[in-house]
């Protein structure tokens, strides 16, 4: 069963690579199939996973500074590892906002999008999964 299966439900609909990422402790708590299609990852290993795992070296601090300013909405090109270790680009829209689990729980998290993939980040999310749009 998912992390958070209500989490799921809600991004397994989506045309793109989509998660919910917790902000107290820093880590992805549900992933859609796109996303886990596209990294190489379980939804288990994506939840176990730090994130400083999945950015590139060069690129943790400016994350990091990314996560400190909070809900600016913008669409913003990074470098992911996939889990066989190969470097993809991946262009993210994310939100900061509340979210209340199956427990009850309000946890605050960032709604994120996948919009572009590729090594610089140039192919349409949509276009790179094709199968999902049937």
């Amino acid at each position: 069963m998912p992390q958070d299966f209500q989490a799921s439900c809600l991004l397994n609909p989506l045309p793109v690579p989509a998660y919910l990422w917790d902000i107290e402790t820093q880590k992805v708590f549900a992933a859609n199939d796109a996303l886990r299609q596209l990294f190489g990852y379980s939804e288990e290993e994506l939840c176990k996973l730090a994130w400083r795992n999945l950015v590139v070296a060069e690129e943790i601090i400016t994350a990091q500074r990314a996560i400190d300013v909070g809900a600016i909405m913008k669409a913003v090109r990074w470098h992911w590892r996939k889990k066989e270790r190969t470097v993809s680009g991946v262009t993210l829209a994310s939100r900061r906002t509340p979210f209340v689990d199956y427990n009850g729980r309000v946890r605050d998290v960032y709604v994120a999008l996948v919009l572009n993939v590729g090594r610089d980040g140039s192919v349409p999310a949509m276009a790179a999964f094709p199968e999902l749009l049937k």
